[in-house]
């Protein structure tokens, strides 16, 4: 199982993938992700559930704050069917989040794999989700009005536009045997002034290949943080995998590194892709991860007011 480490992140917002393969016993919940007492300040967000379910016997709940949801196929929009696929959830939480799996039969090594949005939150958005606020969040929210812009809708939209977008990939050229474990392709740096992003992690194997994603790991280490998120790929049942995607938002201020660690051969023309956007790393930017700045940039944020607007998140 390769859950969610909340625990962490530093460079809000950022969204992590989990994935793991339960044995499933007929009529007994089985927990995949269980974050029932996050820790008070953070906000998160399930934004995507992935499965391929072989029968309709499955049922994927969330419990958001205490409450249940349920995700079947009678409630979303599937690919095709038996296939569960949804990237376009965006259900928050305040204090508690898990994904539980009820099957009315018995199922081995079912497939589920998630992403969940961790983010520190502003202001603004604690208005918005209906937080506890500080008497500092209070000082601003006078300070600029805050109440009166989230109630006509006048929020400041964030658009943060990327300057490059890139890949780095491995291509098994021939049968890669079981316990090599590949680096995917070079480390990755930010360069000078700038900042990365992480935004999917991508798989094709050989149609008609044979790979138990349960017996795979792509791994990355961010920054100081090694091993820092560690998924299976996707799609696939546990005795077949042919495509799989799985979008992330992971912020990277230094460098990247990739690995796959198999304990199975990977199939010849197997491909994994690790797609990264590269942005400018702005005052703000630094700010909201904590950075010192320096004289010249502390000289702007105190005359520009940044500080303050980045807590309030106008900015």
């Amino acid at each position: 199982m390769a859950g969610i480490n909340y625990g962490r992140a530093k460079y809000f917002p950022e969204i992590l993938p989990g994935s793991g393969f339960g044995n499933l016993v007929a009529n007994q919940p089985f927990t995949f992700e269980d974050l029932s007492r996050f820790s008070s300040g953070l906000i998160l967000k399930l934004k995507g559930v992935y499965t391929y379910n072989t029968s309709d016997v499955v049922t994927v709940y969330a419990g958001i704050d205490g409450v249940q949801r349920k995700f079947d196929t009678q409630s979303l929009a599937c690919m095709n069917m038996g296939e569960l696929y949804t990237h376009y959830l965006d259900i928050p939480a305040k204090g508690s989040l898990t994904l539980k799996v009820l099957s009315s039969a018995d199922v081995s090594s079912y497939p589920l794999f998630w992403v969940i949005e961790v983010t520190k939150p502003t202001v603004i958005e604690k208005l918005l989700y209906g937080v506890a606020l500080t008497d500092y969040d209070k000082s601003l929210i006078e300070k600029y009005k805050l109440t009166n812009l989230v109630s006509s809708r006048l929020v400041i939209s964030h658009n943060d536009y990327h300057v490059e977008r890139k890949f780095v990939s491995y291509v098994a050229g021939s049968v890669i045997a079981s316990g090599t474990n590949p680096q995917i392709g070079s480390v990755i740096s930010a360069p000078k002034n700038r900042y990365i992003v992480i935004d999917g992690i991508y798989i094709n194997n050989v149609v008609g290949a044979s790979i138990t994603p349960s017996k795979h790991l792509i791994s990355i280490d961010r920054d100081s943080d090694t091993n820092y998120v560690s998924i299976n790929p996707t799609y696939g049942n546990d005795t077949t995998m042919i495509y799989g995607y799985m979008p992330v938002w992971i912020p990277v201020t230094d460098r990247f590194t990739a690995y796959w660690t198999n304990t199975e051969d990977i199939p010849a023309g197997t491909i994994v892709r690790i797609s990264y956007r590269i942005y400018p790393f702005g005052i703000s930017d630094k700010i909201r991860w904590g950075f010192t700045l320096n004289s010249d940039e502390e000289a702007v944020a105190k005359e520009k007011d940044l500080y303050d607007k980045v807590k309030a998140g106008l900015i």
